[in-house]
């Protein structure tokens, strides 16, 4: 496996540091996909969200423990619609008791709302470990990311034109 230029980890890091939400897709227990999103931090490599139970993807991830997230670049930040960076992942998703201390990192990034969400009782955190994943940072700019965490640069045949 070649190894990746700083350059990748850091415009990785930048892509992570610079969203505030994530996109998030989990499954029901009769199968049904969910799209959803919500504000997160990342701590050491892991997401963490502060969901309501009254809303199905809270359900879907008590269920199966899993989700899917995505972290895309701001539409009116990219050189092309087509080649939006973005970084996704498969992960563990598990409902962690209250944490001050994750509470106030939430606090210093989303501001005081969070000091009223986490008054109510229906509000959890929860903890994404990501599991593997792919950046892309444009055309011809694909890397897969392993369980830990390394990155390897996806090549493969390309486009081609379509035989007419």
């Amino acid at each position: 496996m070649a190894e990746i230029s700083q350059a990748v980890l850091d415009q990785l890091n930048e892509l992570i540091q610079s969203i505030q939400s994530l996109q998030l897709a989990t499954i029901s227990k009769t199968q049904e996909p969910l799209a959803s999103y919500s504000p997160f931090i990342n701590i050491d490599g892991a997401f963490y969200i502060l969901i309501s139970s009254t809303v199905a993807h809270y359900d879907n991830i008590l269920h199966s423990q899993k989700a899917s997230i995505m972290l895309i670049e701001d539409e009116s930040k990219s050189q092309n619609i087509y080649a939006r960076r973005r970084v996704y992942y498969t992960c563990k998703a598990e409902v962690l008791a209250d944490d001050e201390e994750l509470f106030a990192i939430f606090k210093d990034r989303h501001g005081e709302i969070i000091d009223s969400l986490t008054q109510f009782s229906d509000f959890h955190l929860v903890k994404l470990s990501p599991l593997e994943g792919n950046l892309i940072l444009g055309f011809g700019q694909a890397y897969k990311i392993a369980a830990d965490h390394s990155l390897s640069h996806v090549k493969g045949k390309g486009h081609s034109k379509k035989k007419t």
